[in-house]
């Protein structure tokens, strides 16, 4: 008999051991990965939302109460037109993100040309891509029904993560002037 008895493990079941746990901790960081890339993934899809939401909403804030009369769509990707305190406003895409600008030229109309020294403000970050922007305006008119005197603009725009390669978001919305009234210049 042996006086002193054997404890521990032999090498195979060390390596047995060794293996599980090598199999064990490769599921759990595929796992790990897996729910970190999905996380990723919807916090991308999140920023897009919520950046078209935001600009959106200011757009059609500004939009809405705008002299319907003034709506100038220069090119399909620009909007000029007053708004309700007199001032020129674009709206625009330049390389790939919404922009916005304001300006006071008096009684003059509104021309895309008076904004080439004007200091843009970007509604979407460097995070989000626009890939498509499109302005259907009607500007109103004097006569028929009052619905004919309300200028519209319709908004359509697709946005997409800058990082990520998400399927693109595609949004249309439509703005009626509330200035029913036609812009006078004084």
């Amino acid at each position: 008999m042996n006086k002193y008895p054997q404890k521990g493990f032999t090498l195979i079941e060390l390596l047995i051991a060794a293996g599980i746990f090598v199999i064990v901790m490769m599921i759990i960081v595929g796992l790990f990965s897996r729910f970190m890339m999905m996380q990723r993934r919807s916090i991308a899809e999140n920023r897009v939302l919520e950046e078209v939401r935001f600009a959106l909403e200011l757009f059609s804030r500004e939009t809405r109460t705008a002299y319907g009369d003034t709506y100038n769509p220069e090119e399909e990707d620009v909007l000029l037109y007053r708004n309700q305190n007199g001032l020129c406003v674009v709206y625009r895409l330049s390389e790939q993100v919404l922009q916005r600008a304001e300006l006071d030229i008096g009684t003059s109309n509104c021309t895309i040309e008076q904004f080439a020294e004007v200091q843009f403000t970007n509604l979407t970050s460097k995070h989000v891509q626009i890939t498509e922007l499109l302005f259907d305006a009607e500007p109103s008119t004097t006569e028929g029904t009052s619905l004919a005197q309300q200028g519209f603009v319709t908004l359509f725009i697709t946005a997409q993560s800058a990082q990520h390669t998400l399927s693109p978001l595609t949004v249309r919305s439509s703005v009626t002037s509330r200035q029913v009234n036609p812009y006078v210049q004084q």
